[in-house]
C-alpha cells in the first residue's frame, strides 16, 4: 500500500469519470429513455462493450438511475472483476449509489476488498487511489444494512481489508456507532494503516462516539506523526463530547508538527466555548504570534466558533488583520461577523479580497455565507462576472443568487452569461437570476 493515501487526508476519493453520452434509444423521458425498462437494458448491453471509456460511462448512466438501476446490480457485480482497473472503480461506485440488493452488494465490496489495483485521479499532483479505498466509499453508501457484515472484517489479518471496512463506517458515520468499540480496539494496533483509518472513521462517526475520547487522547501523543494527526481530527470531529481532550490538543498545539497544530485547533474550536477561557488564550496566541500560517488561519476560524469569549477575541482579530504578515484576512473576517454578529465588521476585509486574486475564491464563499448582508458587496461582484476565469464568473452567479433580491442590479450582467460559451457558467447565472427574482 501506498502511503499517499493516508497520510495526505485523502481515504477515498471520488472517481473521475468521462461525461456521459446520449442517453441510447431515445431521451430520458421518452420511450426507451434512460429511465425505463429499455433504457436500463440498452446501458446494461454496453457493460460488454470492447471499450473501457463505454464500459464506464454506462455504468455511470446506471448509477444515476436509483431505483431503476437496480435491474444492473447483477451486471455490475460482475465488472467488479473487470480487467479495467477504471471500470472496476467505477462499478463500485454505481453499486454504492444505487444502495440495491445491500446484502449481496455489501458481501460483493467487502469480497474486493483485497483488490490491489488502483487508479490515477487527475488532479494537478495526479494523484493515486487504491481500489480497496473505492470499494470502501462505496460500501459506506449502503448505508446501515452494510454496518454489521463490515465490523465483521474490522480485525481482518490485512492491514487493507480492516482499513477499507474503517473508510465505509465513517462514510455511514452516526449509524456505524455501534462498530466504536472494534475501531478503539484498532487504535491500539502497532499497524499504522489500522490506526489511522479507525480514527478517520471515528471521525466520520461524529459525536456518538464519544467513548473513544479516552483512546483518542492517548493517540494524539503517539510516537507516530500521522497517528497524531487522525487522532486531532477525530477529536474535532467528536466536538463537544471530547472537552476531556483539551490539555492534551493544547500540548500537540505546542508542540507538534505543523498539520498536528492545525488540527488541533481546529478540534478545540469544534469542541466549542467548553474548552475554557485558557484554550481561548491560547488561540489567540497561536493566531497572532505564530510563524506556522496555517496554523494562525486554523486559531482564528476557531475563535470564530467560540462566541461567549467575543469581548476577548473580537479585538485580538481585529488587531490581527493590520498584520502584513497575517494571510488569511477571509476567515478572520468570517470569524468577526460570526462573534459580532454584524456584517459591518467585515465587509470592508472581504470586499478588499475581491480585488485580489489569491483571496477572490475564498471571500466569495464568506459572502455566500452571508446572504442578504453580504449585498454592499453587489457592484464589486458584478465586476467578477467578467472575469477570464470561468470559475470566478460561477462563483459569483452563485454568491449573487445567495444574496437574493437585494442583488437586482446584477440582473442585466447575469443574463448576459446565460450566453457564456461555459455550461456551468450559464446553469450559475441561471440559478442566481432564479434566486434573486424571488
Amino acid at each position: 500500500m501506498r502511503q499517499l493515501l493516508l497520510s495526505t487526508g485523502v481515504l477515498a476519493c471520488a472517481v473521475s469519470l468521462p461525461a456521459l453520452a446520449d442517453p441510447p434509444q431515445g431521451g430520458a423521458g421518452g420511450a426507451g429513455g434512460a429511465g425505463s425498462s429499455g433504457g436500463v437494458q440498452a446501458w446494461i448491453a454496453k457493460l460488454d462493450s470492447a471499450d473501457a471509456a463505454e464500459r464506464i460511462a454506462a455504468i455511470e448512466a446506471i448509477g444515476k438511475l436509483q431505483s431503476a438501476g437496480s435491474k444492473a446490480v447483477p451486471a455490475l457485480l460482475a465488472r467488479l472483476d473487470d480487467e479495467s482497473p477504471e471500470v472496476r472503480a467505477a462499478a463500485a461506485t454505481a453499486l454504492g449509489a444505487l444502495g440495491a440488493e445491500v446484502d449481496q452488494v455489501a458481501a460483493a465490496l467487502i469480497g474486493h476488498f483485497t483488490d490491489e489495483g488502483g487508479i490515477v485521479r487527475e488532479t494537478p499532483k495526479l494523484e493515486y487511489v487504491p481500489l480497496w479505498a473505492i470499494y470502501g466509499e462505496a460500501a459506506g453508501g449502503l448505508g446501515q444494512p452494510a454496518v454489521d457484515p463490515l465490523i465483521r472484517v474490522l480485525g481482518n489479518d490485512s492491514p487493507q481489508v480492516a482499513s477499507a471496512a474503517a473508510i465505509a463506517l465513517g462514510k455511514i458515520g452516526e449509524p456505524a456507532a455501534k462498530a466504536t468499540p472494534q475501531l478503539i480496539e484498532m487504535l491500539a494496533s502497532a499497524d499504522d494503516w489500522r490506526r489511522h483509518a479507525a480514527a478517520s472513521a471515528l471521525r466520520g462517526i461524529g459525536p456518538a462516539a464519544a467513548a473513544a475520547v479516552p483512546a483518542l487522547r492517548k493517540a494524539v501523543h503517539h510516537e507516530n506523526f500521522h497517528t497524531q494527526y487522525w487522532a486531532c481530527r477525530a477529536l474535532g470531529g467528536i466536538g463537544a463530547a471530547a472537552a476531556a481532550a483539551t490539555p492534551d490538543l493544547l500540548e500537540v498545539m505546542k508542540s507538534g508538527g505543523a498539520s498536528v497544530r492545525r488540527n488541533a485547533a481546529a478540534a478545540l474550536g469544534n469542541i466549542g466555548p467548553s474548552i475554557g477561557e485558557d484554550a481561548v488564550l491560547r488561540l489567540v496566541e497561536a493566531m497572532q504570534r505564530n510563524g506556522i500560517e496555517a496554523l494562525r488561519e486554523e486559531a482564528v476560524v476557531a475563535l470564530g466558533k467560540l462566541k461567549p469569549f467575543a469581548e476577548t477575541t473580537v479585538p485580538a482579530i481585529q488587531k490581527t488583520l493590520k498584520d502584513p504578515t497575517f494571510d488569511s484576512d477571509t476567515q478572520a473576517a468570517r470569524s468577526l461577523w460570526l462573534l459580532t454578529g454584524k456584517a459591518d465588521a467585515a465587509l470592508p476585509v472581504l470586499i478588499e479580497c475581491l480585488g485580489d486574486l489569491t483571496y477572490v475564491q475564498p471571500a466569495i464563499d464568506v459572502l455566500g455565507e452571508m446572504g442578504p448582508e453580504a449585498a454592499p458587496a453587489v457592484d464589486k461582484l458584478i465586476e467578477i462576472l467578467g472575469a477570464l476565469d470561468p470559475d470566478d464568473r460561477i462563483a459569483a452567479a452563485w454568491c449573487l443568487g445567495q444574496i437574493g433580491p437585494a442583488a437586482q442590479k446584477a440582473s442585466g450582467p447575469l443574463r448576459k452569461l446565460l450566453e457564456d460559451k461555459e455550461p456551468k457558467v450559464r446553469e450559475a447565472a441561471r440559478g442566481a437570476l432564479e434566486r434573486i427574482s424571488k
